[in-house]
């Protein structure tokens, strides 16, 4: 009598399970996207016919839902005087998936206060504020969106506010022509991939904030023609490799706050300089400007690290250095517009290692910061002097080993 009875327990399960996991078709059985959400229970999906839907919607304290689109799925709040074409809020796994939302002025989606949210292959367009915004929220991934023509930032993740969101990813996306900044990022443990930012009206990607803004990863992201700065990185501990960053308006890159690593990047006719370093403990590595419309990299954060970066025809000097405690080593300068490597007043207790400047129009060498080391560096064909060091008094600087077939010591 026992089989009888498991095989009724097993139907029961089987039962419950099913009718807890229900698709609802729009419009097929529900007039409008906003009544099959009201509808739904947790693990239910919702599939959307192609269409035009005037309505804006509001997903609220819900538990394991998705809602896709077939075929072409528009979701337009032009008329509705939303927030959002879609608010989630205070809820846990939903799916957000092949829509395209537009009109109003709003966002496109705003997720607060929500876990394991999924975004993927959305189309946002043509509103008023931020393409996709999440605020105070952890496991978010937004993935091969496209958004355009928005008038605040394409993806934002807690950017401006107090409250950070974490442990969440994006990744190949799209971002054209936003009306602020291509990707905006404020928490921890975040990876940004492969996205593509192009004719942003502010910068193209950032990542804000003070300490709580750490061990971010930024990787293989693209920024074309942002009307302000490419990249900006503050926070603490943070990574960027790979980044390229095509004509920028003013800086390929700004760099503030503490131990942040530029790793592998290529900055391409910035308008103003190609890196700028201020906070304390940075490295940059590996990367390459070319064609700056000023100084190839500035620094003036103490104990950083500049390493084996390649520097060509920037507008001004190849690396200008006005900090303390850090390293300049095999990093090679061609065709600097000033000087190759200035050293400038506040710069003490440096190492020079290495360093190669190729035809600089003014000095290879300018130095006029005291107690730093000079070795192995080499300059060629300067207009002016291969070196010329400025004694300002103060402890004296240590050459050795260096190539050097003009110099001047005043």
């Amino acid at each position: 009598m026992r089989f009888p009875l498991l095989l009724a327990v097993a139907l029961l399960a089987t039962s419950t399970l099913s009718s807890a996991q229900t698709t609802r078709l729009v419009p097929a059985e529900f007039a409008t996207i906003q009544e099959a959400i009201d509808a739904s229970g947790a693990g239910d999906e919702i599939l959307v016919s192609g269409g035009t839907y005037p309505e804006a919607l509001e997903i609220d304290g819900v538990a394991s839902l998705t809602l896709r689109g077939k075929g072409k799925v528009i979701v337009d709040a032009a008329a509705a005087e939303a927030a959002a074409v879609i608010h989630v809020s205070a809820s846990t796994a939903v799916t957000l998936m092949r829509l395209t939302l537009r009109g109003g002025d709003g966002h496109g989606v705003h997720a607060t206060a929500s876990t394991d949210l999924l975004i993927s292959r959305c189309r946002v367009e043509d509103l008023g504020g931020d393409g996709i915004r999440v605020d105070d929220s952890t496991g978010v991934t937004i993935e091969r969106n496209r958004v355009n023509d928005v008038g605040g930032t394409g993806i934002a993740l807690s950017s401006g506010l107090v409250e950070t969101t974490d442990d969440s990813v994006v990744e190949r996306n799209q971002v054209l022509r936003p009306g602020a900044h291509g990707l905006s990022l404020h928490g921890a443990d975040n990876m940004l991939l492969r996205n593509r930012v192009t004719r942003s009206q502010g910068d193209g990607i950032v990542l804000e904030g003070d300490v709580e803004t750490t061990g971010n990863l930024v990787d293989r992201n693209r920024v074309v023609d942002a009307v302000a700065r490419g990249m900006v990185v503050a926070g603490v501990l943070n990574t960027v490799d790979r980044l390229k960053v095509m004509s920028a308006g003013e800086l390929g890159a700004q760099v503030d706050g503490d131990q942040n690593l530029l790793d592998r990047c290529k900055f391409v006719r910035p308008g103003g300089a190609g890196i700028s370093l201020t906070g304390t403990g940075h490295t940059v590595q590996r990367g390459r400007v070319v064609r700056a419309g000023a100084t190839g990299i500035i620094c003036t954060a103490d104990t950083t690290v500049i390493q084996r970066n390649r520097i060509s025809r920037p507008g001004d000097d190849g690396i200008f250095h006005d900090a303390a405690d850090g390293s300049v080593v095999e990093n090679r300068v061609t065709k600097p517009l000033q000087d190759g490597v200035d050293c400038d007043l506040n710069s003490t207790g440096n190492l020079f290692q290495k360093n190669k400047v190729l035809r600089a129009e003014d000095n290879g060498f300018e130095v006029t910061g005291s107690g730093n080391e000079f070795n192995k560096n080499r300059a060629r064909r300067s207009g002016s002097f291969d070196l010329q060091e400025l004694d300002q008094g103060g402890e004296p600087n240590v050459f050795t080993g260096n190539t050097f077939k003009e110099e001047n010591h005043i």
